[in-house]
This record gives structure tokens, sequence and C-alpha cells, in this order.
């Protein structure tokens, strides 16, 4: 089996496209087809289900996958052994939610560009959903997200810390640090994030198992948007307590202490045992774990 067509493999599985994995690889189309034909051939099985132009990883195309991520980590794995490439360098792919990329986290991105110039950091901000599919493509080395605890088989979370979810309001509104229940929160016109953020989700279970809904006035996937319009008064909202922090201490904005509805969410620093942990992505997970060392001691 050439390494050659594994990784043809991979990009393949990543783009979901013959001709784009060859653009992407500097090959033509017929030497991806030729490439994949070849492997099929090797292993006995079809790798990929094929709908006219479209193509995606069959059932047995999805378990070829993680043994030819092993395969070209092992690979990488001895040229840096052999050759001593050590140092961090290269591009480092991390992905972060909207949320996450506007509180204190963000520093783990700032000090690990002052400490490793060499690499070229590229960051997507993207949902939940988007975040891990990416991650599963091979197309994201690490992602960052607030959620509850993820479990997959293929992933490892080195570092995760739990998370509030505060209701809040302005100063001026009646609830302001006030104790409530959710039949009476849910009266409310509510700014909220997109539909499908985790945290508008759990609330949003929290109120149908009550055989309630939230009114929404306004659907943003701003943080910072969110809060300015909290602050004037426009609507009452939900964000994670670090997004809140500041404003919290400043009292431009302030808590509502809803009895029945405490959302507790997770931190995690998630990345795909199966693939190669270059120099870059090594240091990268050492930043992180200095910086939640840091945050345990606070």
């Amino acid at each position: 089996m050439e390494l050659r067509n594994v990784k043809t493999f991979i990009k393949v599985a990543e783009m979901n496209s013959f001709s784009k994995a060859g653009e992407s690889l500097g090959y033509a189309q017929s030497t991806v087809t030729l490439q994949m034909k070849q492997l099929e051939e090797e292993l006995g099985v079809p790798l990929f289900e094929r709908k006219g132009k479209r193509i995606s990883l069959s059932q047995k195309g999805h378990e070829f996958l993680t043994y030819a991520n092993k395969l070209v980590k092992y690979e990488a794995e001895a040229i840096q052994s052999i050759s001593h490439m050590n140092e961090p360098s290269g591009e480092l792919h991390i992905g972060i939610l909207e949320s996450l990329s506007v509180s204190e986290y963000i520093n783990i991105i700032k000090e690990y560009m002052e400490t490793y110039p060499d690499v070229s950091l590229i960051v997507k901000i993207a949902t939940t959903l988007e975040l891990m599919k990416m991650l599963e493509k091979g197309l994201l080395d690490i992602i960052i997200l607030l959620d509850q605890k993820v479990f997959n088989s293929n992933w490892e979370v080195p570092f995760e810390k739990e998370e509030r979810i505060l209701f809040f309001c302005s100063p001026k509104h009646p609830m302001s640090n006030e104790h409530v229940y959710l039949s009476d929160l849910a009266k409310e016109k509510f700014i909220l994030t997109e539909k499908g953020c985790n945290y508008r989700q759990v609330f949003e279970e929290f109120l149908a198992a009550q055989r309630l809904t939230a009114n929404c006035l306004l659907d943003i996937g701003s943080t910072n948007t969110i809060i300015d319009y909290v602050k004037n008064g426009l609507g009452i909202s939900l964000l994670p307590e670090f997004n809140l922090k500041e404003n919290l201490k400043n009292h431009t904005i302030n808590e509502i202490l809803v009895t029945d509805c405490n959302i507790l969410l997770y931190t995690q620093v998630i990345f795909n045992k199966n693939r190669w942990m270059s120099p870059a992505m090594k240091v990268f997970l050492s930043t992180i774990s200095n910086y939640f060392d840091t945050l345990n001691y606070a």
C-alpha cells in the first residue's frame, strides 16, 4: 500500500471531492481517481459512495480513515524522530466558538503567537457542530468548545473547565438581582444567540420540560452585541459567566437568579488522537495547560 495513495484518500475524505483534492495536492483529477481505484482494489472494498458527481465516504471508508490517519501519523513521527525536526513551525489550524473568542481564553492564542513566531496560526470561528465536523475531517488540528462533555473514541480531551451560564438584564430591569422562576422569566423579551448554540439549546430544553417557550426579539451570533443591547434595556439574555465578568463587576448589567434553571457547560480542548501531533501542536497544548493551571489556582 502506497502512502501517497493513503494521503490522497485522506484529502478526498476532507473535501468530499476528487477534483478539489487533486487541486490541493497538485494532481490531475484522473490521477486521484486512479489512486483511489488502486486503494479500493488493494482493500477489496468500496471506500466511497458515488451519486452522480457527488461522493461521500462509505461505511468501510469511514473505518479506513481512522487507520489512514494513523499511518500518516506514524510516518510523520518517524521522520521527526530521525531528522530531529522538533522546532515549532508551519501552520496550526485552531477552531473556537465565537463566545470563547471574545473572552479571556483568546489570551492563549496571543501568548502562543508571542512565544512561537515561526508558527502561522489559522483560527476558524464557527458553531460547535461545524467545528466538530472540521476536526473529524482533519481540517482543524485543535478545537476549543463550550458544551456538555464530549465523548468520541477518536478524540482526546486533555483539558476541560466547568462554566456557569448566567441570565442577565440591565440594572433598571425589575428582575435585576432577583430570584425568579423559569415560568416568570419566560414572559420576558429575549435577545438570544443563534439557534443551535449549546447554551440556548439547553435553556430551550428547560423551557420545553415545563411546556414553555422564549419570546425571542433578536437572534444574533454576536456576544458583544447581545451584551450591549441588554445594557440598553432592549431585552434579557443568557451567556457564559466568562463573557459577563467585567460588566457584572461594573454593574452595567446584573444577574437574574433563576431558581429552577441551573445551566453548567464545559470549556473543552479537543484533538484527534489518531492524527500526527506536530511540534507546533504540542507546544500549543503546553501553552493551554499552563493557562488552565493559572485559572485553577486563581
